[in-house]
C-alpha cells in the first residue's frame, strides 16, 4: 500500500511541526492499523488485546509496556515502519548488564542508535524482553556491597556511571533514567554517603529531588551536586557527568566538589523527615576515597531551600502534571472520594484501580500505564472475589497480577504503624511499581477523632510520609456527613489538604426520561481538583454480570457482582 506523502515525508526529513491530534492518529492508524478502540480514549489510542501499546495524541509520545520502551513520534515512526516492530533491525551501541547481589546478570538494559532503551533478561538459553518479574537493582551493585567504606555517586543513565567508575569513583544509577527511582532500591543506600549529580534540566533536577525524598532517612548524608554550576564554561541543557569528563573533569576535581557542597542529612533518629541542610563537619567525603585526597575547606554556603529562585520563563518551562487517571488523580496526589453508605464507593474505587493495574483508561480517562496498586480493606470483604472477577471477566482480561489487598487494619493516626507498612511494602520484591495505595475507608483507618483538625492533620503527615517514602498516590475512602448537601464528615483539614476531591451520590429514576437516565445510577462530581478543571460531573449505572460461558452460567462459587457503566448525566 501506498503511504501518505506526509508519512514518506516525515521518515525521510526526520522533522515536523508538532501534528494535531488528527494528524498523530492518522500517522499511528496508518502505520499499525486500526486501534482496540474498545481500551482507547480521545487522547489515547491503544493497540493489543490488552491495550499495551499506547499513542498519546496529546502529548505527541507513545510507550510500548511489554517492552517497557517508547519515544516522541519520530521513534514511533521509526520502529514502527509498516506495523513491524524493529528492535532487531535496530543497531546497539551497548549493552548494560545488572547484577544482582551475588554477581548474577539479572537483566540488561540495551541502548540502540538512535538514542532508545529496551530492557531484557533470559530465561535459559532464551532471551525474553522487558525486566519480567526480575527484582529492581542499582547499575554495578557488586561493587556498591564490595566498596562499602565508600560514598556513592548516583547519576542518570549507565553510560555517565561507567565513565565515572573509570575516573576511579564509585558510581551507580537506576534502570528507565530519570523519575523512575524505586523505593526497592532504597536499601543498598542504607547509611551510605550519597552524592546525586543530575542532568542540568528540569527532568535532572526532578530526579534529584525524587532520590532525594526517598534516601531521606535511609543514607547518611545525601548531597546534591550540580556539575553545570561548577563547570567554567557554558553548559547547554542536559549537561552531565560525560559532558563535565569531556571537558577536563578529574577524579580529584570531583571530590573537592562534592566535599566543598553542602550535604543534606536526614532528621533526628533517622526517621523520615524533612531534609535538613546541614553544614560540613570533620569528616570529608574524600577522606572515604583516598589517602592522597587533599581535604577542601569552605564556610558554610546559605540555605539550600533559597540557593535558587525560578523566573517566570523557567517556571513555564516546568513538565506538566502528571496524572495516575487524566484529570482525575495526581501521579503522586492525594485524592478523597466520599459519599454516603452503600452508594457504591467501593465499587467505584476497584474500578479504578483494577484499571490502574490493567493499564486500561478508566470510563474514558487515560491511565498512565499498567503499574501495581494496593487497596486496603476494612469494609466490603464479603463480595470482593465475586468484584474482581466479574471486573475482569467483563472487561475481557486475564485477572491481573499487579492489584494488591490487604486485609489487616492500617491506623493511618500512628507513626509506628506506619513505618511498619512501609517496611512491609518495600518488602514485597513482586510490588516493584506501586502507584497508588487506598485507604478503604478512612474512618476504619484512623484512631483519632475524625472531627478533629489536629488528629485529621496527623493523618494527613501520615499519607504525605507514605506519598514520599514509597513515591506513590494515595486516595482515601470516606464517608459524607448526615447532610450530604454539607460535604465530607468531619474536619475540613481533609478538604484543605486533599490534591482531588471526588463526591458521589445515588441518583432516583426519571420516570419522564426514555434514555438511560430513566434508570437512575450513581453521580460522581470533580468537586475540587487543585491543578485541573474542577465541577465536572460522571454518571454511571450499575449492571449485573453473570458469569456465561457456551450459553450456561458458570459454577464458580461467587455471587452475581455488578459492574459500571458511563451514562450521560
Amino acid at each position: 500500500m501506498r503511504r501518505p506523502q506526509w508519512v514518506r515525508w516525515v521518515r525521510k526529513a526526520w522533522t515536523m511541526k508538532f501534528p494535531s491530534r488528527g494528524e498523530l492518529e492518522r500517522i499511528a492508524t496508518d502505520i499499525l492499523g486500526p486501534a482496540n478502540r474498545r481500551l482507547s480514549s480521545k487522547t489515547e489510542l491503544r493497540w493489543g488485546n490488552h491495550g499495551s501499546l499506547i499513542v498519546n495524541l496529546d502529548r505527541g509520545i507513545w510507550y510500548d509496556h511489554e517492552n517497557a520502551v517508547g519515544g516522541g513520534i519520530k521513534d514511533f515512526i521509526g520502529r514502527f515502519q509498516g506495523g513491524v516492530s524493529m528492535p532487531d533491525r535496530m543497531e546497539p551501541e551497548a549493552v548494560y548488564p545488572y547484577h544482582d547481589e551475588s554477581g548474577a546478570v539479572a537483566y540488561e538494559v540495551v541502548r540502540y542508535i538512535p538514542k532508545t532503551f529496551r530492557m531484557r533478561h533470559r530465561v535459559g538459553a532464551e532471551t525474553v524482553w522487558g525486566r519480567g518479574n526480575r527484582a529492581r537493582v542499582p547499575y554495578r551493585l557488586p561493587e556498591l556491597i564490595e566498596r562499602s567504606d565508600e560514598p556513592i555517586f548516583i547519576v542518570e543513565g549507565e553510560k555517565d556511571a561507567d565513565r565515572l567508575n573509570r575516573l576511579g569513583v564509585l558510581a551507580t544509577t537506576s534502570d528507565g533514567g530519570a523519575s523512575n527511582w524505586s523505593a526497592r532500591l532504597n536499601k543498598w543506600f542504607a547509611d551510605r554517603n550519597v552524592i546525586i549529580l543530575p542532568d542540568h534540566d528540569e527532568a535532572g533536577m526532578k530526579h534529584a529531588e525524587d532520590v532525594c525524598r526517598q534516601l531521606d532517612g535511609v543514607a547518611r548524608t545525601i548531597t546534591v551536586v550540580s556539575l553545570a554550576e561548577a563547570s567554567t564554561g557554558e553548559c547547554q541543557r542536559g549537561y552531565d557527568a560525560s559532558d563535565w569528563i569531556d571537558d577536563g573533569g578529574t577524579r580529584t576535581a570531583l571530590l573537592d566538589i562534592a566535599d566543598a557542597a553542602k550535604p543534606l542529612v536526614s532528621g533526628p533518629g533517622g526517621k523520615p523527615d524533612r531534609l535538613l541542610p546541614k553544614g560540613l563537619d570533620g569528616s570529608s567525603l574524600g577522606d572515604h576515597v583516598s589517602d592522597e585526597y587533599v581535604r577542601h575547606r569552605s564556610a558554610p554556603g546559605p540555605d539550600t531551600r533559597f540557593k535558587r529562585f525560578l523566573s517566570a520563563g523557567e517556571l513555564m518551562a516546568l513538565p506538566p502534571q502528571e496524572w495516575l487517571i487524566s484529570n482525575i488523580i495526581e501521579r503522586h496526589g492525594l485524592a478523597v472520594l466520599y459519599g454516603p453508605p452503600g452508594v457504591g464507593k467501593t465499587f467505584l474505587g476497584l474500578d479504578m484501580v483494577l484499571s490502574i493495574a490493567n493499564g486500561v483508561s478508566w470510563q474514558g480517562h487515560g491511565v498512565s500505564g499498567a503499574s501495581d496498586i494496593l487497596y486496603v480493606m476494612n469494609e466490603g470483604l464479603g463480595g470482593l472475589k465475586g468484584r474482581i472477577t466479574t471486573w475482569h471477566w467483563d472487561a475481557g482480561l486475564p485477572l491481573t497480577s499487579r492489584a494488591y489487598f490487604s486485609l489487616a487494619g492500617v491506623d493511618l493516626s500512628s507513626l509506628e504503624d506506619m513505618e511498619n507498612f512501609v517496611a512491609a511494602v518495600n518488602a514485597v520484591e513482586e510490588m516493584s511499581s506501586l502507584s497508588l495505595i487506598v485507604f478503604d475507608t478512612l474512618a476504619r483507618s484512623m484512631s483519632g477523632d475524625e472531627n478533629s483538625a489536629q488528629d485529621v492533620g496527623a493523618v494527613v503527615r501520615s499519607v504525605d510520609l507514605l506519598r514520599n517514602a514509597l513515591g506513590c498516590a494515595v486516595l482515601l475512602i470516606h464517608h459524607s456527613g448526615k447532610d450530604v448537601a454539607r460535604g465530607m464528615r468531619g474536619s475540613n483539614a481533609l478538604l484543605g489538604a486533599a490534591d482531588s476531591v471526588l463526591s458521589m451520590v445515588s441518583q432516583e429514576p426519571d420516570e419522564e426520561q426514555e434514555d438511560e437516565a430513566a434508570e437512575g445510577g450513581i453521580m460522581v462530581t470533580i468537586e475540587k481538583q487543585r491543578n485541573a478543571e474542577y465541577g465536572k460531573k460522571l454518571c454511571f449505572r450499575q449492571e449485573s454480570v453473570f458469569l456465561m460461558q457456551g450459553g450456561d452460567l458458570l459454577d464458580l462459587d461467587l455471587p452475581v457482582s455488578v459492574v459500571l457503566r458511563r451514562i450521560d448525566c
